[in-house]
């Protein structure tokens, strides 16, 4: 039997956004909106609320993670995929700003790492 070869992929966002999605449920719909337009399967997750402020939420998808972190006192949210369905970064990084929409973006730097 021959056995394709795996590809992972890991793609590392880092936002500096205004006004971002910081209560669950808003961190919730940026996430799940990412999730559905890169046609992933969640499998599970998990949140936690920081004092005073942040969050952090994680997806157990079928294909690996997904890891948001938030960090509002410096207008900053990183958003960490790993995922062994075939994506590219233009797709990824697509994905992230149109899960935004409504909120102002001022920079996104996305990183792609295959292994």
């Amino acid at each position: 039997m021959k056995i394709d070869p795996l590809i992972i992929t890991h793609f590392v966002g880092l936002v500096r956004i205004h006004h971002f999605p910081d209560t669950q449920a808003e961190l919730v719909t940026f996430a799940d909106s990412l999730i559905d337009k890169l046609g992933l399967t969640v499998l599970g997750k998990n949140s936690y609320a920081f004092t005073p402020i942040g969050n952090t939420l994680v997806y157990i998808l079928s294909q690996s993670h997904l890891s948001v972190h938030t960090w509002p006192e410096y207008n900053l949210m990183h958003v960490d995929l790993v995922s062994c369905k075939a994506l590219q970064k233009d797709e990824f990084t697509s994905a992230l700003k149109s899960s935004l929409e409504g909120y102002t973006i001022e920079e996104v730097e996305t990183k792609e790492h295959i292994i």
